[in-house]
């Protein structure tokens, strides 16, 4: 089961944001809660965690 990766709102004001490095090499097994990619906006560079146990596959992923 694939399940969709989503850019996370990091504050009130953020409008846009990069994914700055995979912290995952794709079919790399990710554990909930495993940091999965980093994000940075203009405030603000922060690593995302993974919500649930999959496989990492970053070229599937959709840009927000």
């Amino acid at each position: 089961m694939s399940y969709k990766i989503v850019m996370p709102q990091l504050g009130l004001t953020m409008e846009e944001g990069s994914v700055t490095s995979w912290l995952k090499q794709p079919g790399e097994f990710v554990e909930k809660g495993e940091a999965l990619f980093t994000v940075e906006t203009d405030k603000v560079e922060m690593e995302v965690s993974q919500w649930a146990k999959a496989i990492s596959d970053p070229f599937r992923s959709n840009s927000v």
